[in-house]
């Protein structure tokens, strides 16, 4: 929606919606459940030819202002947008991890073995999530990419019918919570390069490894 409504609005609950939004924004960016949008990290994104924008999305809800996800650029356009899930993968593949958390679900087949009462959808929540990742060119005619991230975390909750005690079972969690990751880091990228937004600077690689 447009920019004027949201902040000329009186709020019952919010007395500054400057402010307000400020704290918003920089809470989330601390937590890194969002990107940071400083005016000095914007504009360089904004004059890069490698690398576009992507930028909190603000929606106004009833009597407040939420973080609803991700606006994507090309160039200066805002051609798409992310949910609000999906900027963990952002976060992970554009960043390093340094005390995140997030809850996500793995399917629950591969440990029925321990038990009947392992539910078909597994709901876990990952603690003190560390990542670091690197970005290799491989192909400069296709261009082609290998990405590697590579996560430590701690297993904050899962379902009560899963021990943890044994090293098979540590193995196949990190397995499918692997497997996981994966296809929603894929799933976000394929969207980028459908809207031609390359928000992660695979330009930028690409520039540094053949150059202009």
């Amino acid at each position: 929606g447009e920019t004027r409504p949201l902040l000329e609005r009186k709020y019952e609950t919010i007395s500054d919606i400057g402010q307000h939004i400020y704290y918003l924004l920089d809470h989330n960016i601390d937590e890194q459940l969002t990107l940071s949008p400083t005016l000095h990290e914007t504009v360089r994104d904004s004059f890069s030819p490698f690398t576009d924008m992507v930028l909190p999305l603000l929606e106004q809800d009833e009597d407040d202002v939420q973080i609803i996800g991700l606006a994507l650029f090309n160039d200066d356009k805002m051609v798409g947008k992310l949910k609000g899930d999906d900027s963990f993968y952002v976060v992970l593949i554009r960043e390093k991890f340094d005390a995140g958390t997030i809850q996500t679900t793995i399917p629950g087949a591969p440990f029925k073995y321990i038990s009947q009462d392992v539910p078909d959808d597994l709901n876990i929540a990952l603690h003190s999530i560390y990542s670091n990742r690197k970005i290799q060119l491989v192909n400069e005619d296709t261009p082609e990419f290998d990405l590697n991230i590579k996560v430590s975390a701690r297993l904050l909750e899962i379902h009560s019918s899963i021990t943890t005690e044994e090293q098979e079972v540590v193995s196949k969690l990190e397995e499918e919570i692997e497997k996981e990751f994966s296809k929603e880091i894929m799933r976000i990228i394929k969207k980028t390069q459908e809207l031609n937004s390359d928000i992660f600077g695979f330009g930028e690689v690409y520039k540094a490894n053949v150059g202009t």
